[in-house]
């Protein structure tokens, strides 16, 4: 990875996150960086994040067979690959996202597609609403009994 692309501050289109985890159902005990495509947004570069994949070596604790005092074997993580990430904020009250080199494209400051988005303010991660229910969560709240200023009240 090239860490001279950009700049801490410039914008970028992101496409893919990236979140470092282990698997119990693949391989268990590994740790692997999972790649997840969410709809292209505007970001600003936070920084550059190092993290590392491998195997999660389990410790072991008791009693010892030679003697009898208490032994204990820390566990830790066996690195094998080092990854290196983009820190991109969507917004200035969001933790920043991870994003790998090839998820992520550069915009001019005067680029035309950031002069016509609305800048981030506040990144979302759950999906949007549908208009079928939004729809269906109007009619519902229909019932709800409400005060005189149209507040609604506690059943």
């Amino acid at each position: 990875m090239n860490q001279k692309r950009f700049k801490i501050g410039d914008w970028v289109e992101v496409g893919a996150t990236v979140k470092l985890g282990y698997s119990n159902v693949d391989e268990p005990g590994k740790r692997k960086a999972r790649r997840t495509e969410i709809e292209p947004r505007l970001g600003q570069i936070g920084g550059i994040a190092v993290r590392y994949e491998g195997e999660y070596r389990v410790g072991s604790s008791g009693y010892s067979s030679f003697s009898d005092e208490y032994e204990k074997e820390q566990a830790y993580l066996d690195p094998a690959i080092r990854v290196e990430l983009w820190e991109i904020k969507f917004g200035m009250m969001n933790k920043p996202v991870l994003a790998l080199d090839e998820d992520v494209e550069g915009l001019s400051e005067f680029s035309m597609r950031l002069v016509r988005q609305k800048l981030p303010v506040f990144f979302s991660r759950q999906p949007k609403w549908t208009p079928k229910l939004r729809a269906m969560m109007r009619e519902e709240m229909k019932d709800v009994p409400r005060d005189d200023k149209g507040r609604w009240m506690k059943a």
